[in-house]
């Protein structure tokens, strides 16, 4: 049998899911897209891509929008199409990546792993929230207390010629946010508590690389001593 639908749509993808007949878990799939990029479902698809159509399919179209309008919150941008296939109608489900992330089902948020919908992790998801609050970890408040900065000191005054940094300064260069250190201003710091930020440099004993000669681990400490190691 000609695939016509793969000439149409392409192969099962990251972007393309086939459903062979819609379930829940497809909501699952509008939270994948709608977090990360553009995405097309196509209910009424085997997974070898033939089609078999979808019944009711007015009345499919009308749950499956009653569905993600009520289950995903904030409400995600997609479109419904229903094509007809080899006589057969298809649903098409077409969802667009939106900003106001994470977009969550039961508290959930989720990701395309290849070819398959999976749960994401805790620090994907702090990083959709900062995204959505279009923020960046940089400017986060930084909660680890009184920072110094003689490191970041001694570079304005060997480039800019600047003498003092006061908080004017850190303000200008958005270190200081609503009266708070930002995450970049630890990040500069001569010390913060970034313990699981920093470089590792290793010397090997021979080219053989299999036995270590010294090690050096920098973390917690300014990105500007890393920079000049």
């Amino acid at each position: 049998m000609v695939d016509i639908l793969g000439a149409l749509f392409n192969e099962e993808s990251k972007t393309i899911e086939f459903k062979e007949r819609y379930s829940k878990t497809v909501l699952k799939t509008v939270s994948a897209f709608s977090n990360y990029h553009d995405g097309k479902i196509i209910i009424g698809i085997t997974d070898k891509g033939i089609p078999i159509g979808v019944d009711d399919p007015k009345d499919l179209r009308l749950s499956i929008e009653n569905a993600i309008n009520d289950n995903i919150k904030p409400n995600p941008n997609f479109e419904i199409e229903l094509k007809t296939v080899e006589n057969k109608i298809v649903l098409v489900l077409f969802v667009y990546k939106g900003y106001q992330t994470p977009y969550v089902v039961n508290h959930k948020a989720y990701k395309r792993s290849d070819t398959s919908t999976v749960e994401i992790a805790k620090h994907e998801y702090d990083e959709l929230v900062l995204l959505g609050r279009n923020m960046t970890y940089e400017e986060l408040e930084y909660t680890g207390g009184e920072l110094k900065f003689s490191k970041l000191k001694n570079l304005l005054l060997d480039k800019l010629g600047i003498v003092e940094v006061d908080e004017d300064i850190l303000k200008s260069l958005e270190l200081i946010q609503k009266g708070n250190y930002t995450n970049a201003a630890a990040l500069v710091a001569d010390r913060n508590l970034f313990k699981d930020i920093g470089m590792d440099f290793l010397c090997y004993a021979d080219q053989s690389m299999l036995v270590f000669k010294d090690r050096i681990n920098l973390n917690a400490v300014s990105i500007i001593e890393q920079f000049e190691i």
